[in-house]
């Protein structure tokens, strides 16, 4: 009896979590991000999953946009705001990967996270998305849309013959592969 109600408890949580994570996409769609926010630390916190953790991690780059549109903040406030939004992005980014490290989306999104802030020149931002862009690679190097982001990482540093490098990687696995032509 104690093992069934174990297993209903369970089963009841990861629902629950779904239901939470659900209404936490429909939030963002509508724009609510704070509500969307809130809904999916509600999920997390009810049944750890690198989705979940992922999509925090895309959260809180949505948030960092709109603080770049927000032109009524002092400096200060701003660069406050900024580290705090990046400290979570990167924290979420980074529970994903510890959740499931074979998980080559899980090293897409903290490679993502990093290079939000390249045009910023936040020190290391390159370095730590190329690792982890390097390590998506590795996990997963049949895949073209990971070699497209290796691309778009270095036109975004500035090393365009890197870039055309693995342009043509990616079009090599998938010679239709639009978004690399």
């Amino acid at each position: 009896v104690v093992v069934v109600l174990i297993l209903l408890a369970l089963v009841l949580q990861s629902v629950w979590s779904s239901i939470n994570y659900g209404r936490a996409l429909k939030a963002a769609i509508n724009g609510d991000l704070p509500k969307a926010e809130v809904l999916l630390s509600r999920a997390v916190s009810l049944n750890h999953n690198d989705l979940y953790y992922r999509s925090l991690a895309d959260l809180d780059l949505a948030f960092m946009n709109e603080l770049f549109q927000m032109k009524d903040l002092k400096p200060e406030e701003a660069q406050a705001r900024f580290q705090t939004i990046l400290s979570a992005a990167i924290g979420n980014a980074q529970d994903a990967k510890d959740y499931n490290p074979t998980n080559y989306l899980n090293w897409t999104f903290l490679a993502r996270v990093y290079e939000s802030v390249l045009p910023l020149k936040v020190e290391g931002a390159y370095q730590e998305a190329l690792n982890s862009y390097n390590e998506a690679k590795r996990l997963n190097p049949s895949m073209p849309s990971v070699w497209l982001d290796l691309a778009r990482l270095e036109v975004a540093a500035g090393n365009n013959t890197a870039a055309r490098e693995y342009l043509d990687q990616a079009l090599k696995l998938k010679r239709n592969y639009t978004e690399a032509i």
